[in-house]
């Protein structure tokens, strides 16, 4: 009984793994790092060649209505897709608003559209921030004439840095 329950077992093994049409995890791994090295180096020829596309501007837009907790999204120049919040007293990017400057960087890029970056009280440590979001979306291959800055007033004492998809 111990023999054929040892046999049974064996052929299901040997089935399962020659029907897989020999996919290992390794095959897995691979298409793994293509997809990463693809995010991270969008205009080489072989990441254009391939079916992937950023994430949207329409996908932006729906994360930035979860942040608001609202349904709109809607700004009287176009559709916000992207939100920095900074306490009064913490005036740096950390690595969370640098990965969403890098995927609105990205959209931007396949979709070309224009950006607006607002944000309200203007401050000399808050202008250095602006400048450091306008250099981020340089650096990744947005063009200047595709970026501008809009400075709103706001009694608000936290600072807030809205990236608006222009319409």
């Amino acid at each position: 009984m111990c023999k054929l329950f040892f046999l049974i077992i064996s052929f299901l093994f040997i089935f399962i793994f020659t029907s897989c049409d020999q996919k290992t995890i390794y095959s897995f791994d691979e298409d793994i790092k293509e997809l990463i090295e693809w995010s991270i180096n969008l205009d080489t020829i072989n990441a254009i060649n391939q079916d992937y596309k950023p994430v949207s501007s329409q996908t932006l837009s729906e994360i930035a209505s979860l942040e608001l907790d609202s349904e709109s999204v809607k700004h009287n120049k176009g559709i916000i897709i992207g939100i920095l919040n900074f306490n009064y007293n913490k005036l740096f990017l950390n690595n969370d608003h640098k990965d969403l400057l890098l995927l609105i960087s990205k959209a931007q890029k396949f979709e070309e559209f224009n950006i607006l970056i607002e944000s309200n009280n203007i401050k000399t440590s808050k202008v250095k921030l602006i400048d450091e979001v306008f250099e981020i979306f340089l650096s990744n291959g947005i063009k200047n004439k595709n970026i501008s800055i809009s400075y709103i007033g706001d009694s608000n004492k936290n600072i807030i840095i809205t990236i608006i998809k222009l319409l």
